[in-house]
């Protein structure tokens, strides 16, 4: 299995934000979202 990407291809995910992820304002959590981003690779 080859660790490179084809090159018409990349890694996405979706995820439904949650109310505990966002704070007061509804702002969503930088840490948040990099968490995310270090999920779908």
């Amino acid at each position: 299995m080859s660790d490179e990407y084809p090159k018409n291809r990349s890694p996405i995910t979706r995820v439904l934000t949650m109310p505990s992820n966002a704070n007061a304002t509804g702002d969503i959590f930088g840490g948040w979202i990099l968490a995310q981003v270090d999920i779908a690779g």
